[in-house]
């Protein structure tokens, strides 16, 4: 955690990583402040490498936290079909 005065949210980063079963591999680093501003206007998570676990990722909760002071890893997931996700900020 680090105190949300202490730290200028328009550079933190949002990573998320998914790893398919089929050998697909997604990297996306991601502007906080462009997370918050998609959700804001309703975007959501596409489906990656045919999973829907991404989809099922409350990023609005995401983004409380870390406008709370939360740091690193937030979520990993292994769902049944094999796919792996993790989203962290730094």
């Amino acid at each position: 955690m680090v105190p949300a005065g202490q730290r200028d949210l328009n550079k933190v980063l949002m990573k998320v990583a998914v790893d398919s079963p089929e050998g697909d591999k997604v990297r996306v680093n991601l502007p906080f402040s462009l997370i918050k501003a998609g959700l804001e206007i309703g975007m959501q998570m596409p489906q990656v490498g045919g999973s829907d676990s991404l989809k099922e990722i409350d990023f609005s909760a995401l983004v409380r936290v870390v406008e709370q002071g939360a740091m690193g890893k937030l979520v990993e997931v292994d769902d049944a079909d094999g796919t792996h996700i993790d989203i962290w900020v730094e």
